[in-house]
Order: structure tokens, then sequence, then C-alpha cells
């Protein structure tokens, strides 16, 4: 969907409408910009931009969120360190150290809580290893969504956003936003 941005004293918000009333301005709907992304740096007075609405459960509010088309690479590290955080935040007691070998390489539950915050690498070894064998139970399962036979990389779904991993060489990850695409083939027998 595509609106204009606008800076209230509570915020920023999007006046948008549906294509028809769009091109004629008509029938506006103003919805605030979603908290995280109030900082975004492509925030600017009058701006055109594209964004998706999302709803509460209720359907009784709505927000705006920036289309993924906005966020770099930094925002995906940022939300996927945020995320695992949250998740690791409400289940560090079922970490097993031992398993984890945490006490090895001097680490302790409470500096691998600060750490999964700030650091990429340490979010990503509790999202695709902790996560998986390190704990009480496989808390991965459900969570992928896409993974080539190769194993080059793979999609997660978290909080409804869809993560893109590529596994480097160096045992490093790069996280990007990605969008489900529909192809649809032509083919003839």
């Amino acid at each position: 969907m595509k609106g204009t941005l606008h800076k209230k004293e509570e915020g920023w918000i999007v006046k948008w409408s549906d294509l028809h009333s769009f091109a004629h301005g008509t029938h506006w709907q103003y919805d605030p910009l979603h908290d995280d992304d109030q900082s975004s740096p492509i925030l600017v007075e009058d701006k055109e931009i594209e964004f998706d609405i999302e709803y509460s459960e209720d359907f009784k509010s709505s927000w705006a969120r920036l289309s993924d088309i906005y966020k770099t690479k930094k925002d995906c590290e940022k939300f996927v360190c945020k995320w695992v955080s949250e998740f690791l935040t409400e289940n560090i007691d079922n970490v097993n150290e031992k398993k984890c070998d945490l006490s090895k390489s001097g680490t302790s539950k409470e500096k691998l809580l600060k750490d999964v915050k700030k650091d990429i690498s340490w979010a990503m070894w509790v999202l695709n290893e902790v996560m998986n064998w390190g704990m009480d139970k496989d808390y991965t399962i459900g969570m992928t969504v896409y993974e080539p036979e190769d194993y080059e990389f793979r999609v997660i779904k978290l909080n409804g956003k869809y993560i893109k991993i590529i596994y480097n060489k160096d045992f490093t990850h790069t996280v990007s936003f990605a969008k489900e695409k529909t192809k649809l083939v032509t083919y003839f027998d």
C-alpha cells in the first residue's frame, strides 16, 4: 500500500486511502506508524512510502508498518537479536548449561542474555543451536518455512516476519528480511 508520512505530537502517522480515493483525495485514513518504525531514517514529512497495515487481534485498532524495502541488514539483525533476547528471557531456565558447554566458554546464562541483545552471532547460535538441542525440547519445530536442498540458506518466520538466513563459509550468518513470492509457471506435457 502507499501513503504519506506526517509528524504529529504523538509521533509519525501514515495518511492513506484505497487506490481510487488516493488519486482523488477523498476518504482518507490515518494510522499511527508502529513504534518499531518511529525512528527509521527514511521518515520525512509528506514523503510517499510503501507500508502494510496490521490490526490488533480484536480488529479494533490498526497501525502502519514500513514495508520491508526500507529495512536494512542492520534492522534485521536488531529484529533477530530482540526476538531471541525476548525468547531467551522467557525460557532461560530451560537452557541446559552442560549440553551447551556454557561454563567451558566462560559464559553464564546471565551473560548469554546480555550478549544476544547486541551480538547477532550469539543470537544466531541460540536460534540455530541452543533452541534446537540445548534446551528441554526443540523450540525450532515449525519455524523454518523454506530450505532448499543444498542448505545454502533457509527462511524462518519470527513474529510474522520472514527472515532469510545465509550460511557463510566462515561460519557466520547473514540475515535479511524476505518476502514470500509466488511464481506462476506455464508448461506443456
